[in-house]
């Protein structure tokens, strides 16, 4: 029998990287309970929580590691598997974007072959954590957004572009390569008092994880968000962009102050928001993955009955134009 590697594969904006962040630091802990959360010895230190660096050189992508390391980290890794009794716990939400060019196969379904090819020893088993589409698509868009990035459209017409939102497609790839998938929705993880724990039970582990529910990364505020996407046409570098971000931070409630008691928001009204998620083939999606239970299922959104505002109040915008060109980018304040 092979022993297995559990593929945490995505989708991103699902927890991962608060899983990842506890995975590294409590491998012991994982070991006692039949996974082993593999490091890079000995060809390389794993400076991050989550596997992307592996998953980047499967793909051709600039990495810490080679794609010959990862061939020998794969034999490895079941050598130690055998050793320890364990099977695998692998994360890495890149595994969901990446793809390799070709003219013959789909792009991303090839590099999901290359990953079962690599695992060969394995049985192979994806976790998908998938999250409500619309709360999903804006947080990507909010991360975006923080980058240093070109402004972006109005989120309705940005979410036209994300392959990501197609539920459906992605699984069914994912069981076509692999067979067998492991399907849990964010929104049912969130619903404990134990986010990481509720992971791994799920999966099929009795995981004590002790994780007291700390961010592992800080998101900007809605209003923060619309006053960054104008910004970013001033912003050429990341010193620019984390220079900027601390004036938004020291700036929050007066940022929230000037949407004049308007509902900040991402979506041009509710009635657009309501439509994006009503629209959106979810019974689909649920019968694809064998989701039946209404608590796993998506919940319906909240009504919001507040005017909505959408684009970055005329104070503010002469307040970033300022900042810009009196040189504080550089500055920080």
């Amino acid at each position: 029998m092979k022993p297995r590697i559990y593929l945490h594969a995505g989708m991103h904006k699902t927890g991962t990287s608060a899983i990842q962040k506890w995975a590294k630091n409590n491998r012991e802990t994982l070991e006692n309970h039949g996974l082993y959360y593999p490091d890079y010895e000995p060809f390389a230190e794993m400076r991050i929580n989550g596997h992307m660096q592996f998953t980047h050189a499967i793909a051709g992508k600039d990495s810490q590691l080679t794609f010959d390391e990862c061939v020998k980290l794969s034999s490895k890794w079941y050598d130690d598997t055998l050793q320890k009794n364990c099977d695998v716990f692998f994360s890495a939400e890149s595994i969901f974007r990446h793809f390799i060019k070709s003219k013959e196969t789909d792009p991303r379904k090839l590099y999901l072959q290359r990953i079962k090819e690599l695992f060969k020893g394995f049985e192979v088993i994806p976790v998908l954590v998938f999250r409500r589409p619309d709360s999903f698509i804006e947080s990507l868009y909010k991360e975006t957004v923080a980058k240093p990035a070109p402004q972006l459209p109005n989120l309705i017409d940005w979410a036209k572009t994300k392959f990501h939102l197609k539920y459906t497609e992605n699984l069914l790839r994912y069981k076509e390569v692999f067979g067998s998938v492991i399907v849990l929705t964010y929104e049912n993880l969130r619903d404990s008092d134990n986010f990481v724990q509720k992971f791994f039970t799920q999966m099929g582990f009795s995981i004590e994880a002790n994780f007291d529910e700390e961010k592992v990364r800080q998101s900007l505020t809605v209003s923060q968000i619309i006053v960054k996407n104008y910004a970013n046409k001033y912003i050429s570098n990341r010193s620019e962009n984390e220079h900027f971000k601390h004036w938004l931070k020291i700036n929050k409630e007066l940022i929230h102050a000037s949407f004049d008691g308007g509902h900040a928001s991402l979506w041009d009204s509710p009635e657009k928001k309501s439509a994006f998620l009503e629209n959106f083939p979810l019974e689909e999606f649920y019968n694809v993955a064998d989701i039946v239970s209404d608590k796993k299922k998506f919940p319906p959104t909240k009504q919001v009955i507040e005017n909505f505002v959408t684009t970055i109040p005329e104070v503010l915008a002469r307040r970033v134009d300022e900042f810009f060109s009196k040189g504080d980018s550089q500055q920080g304040y």
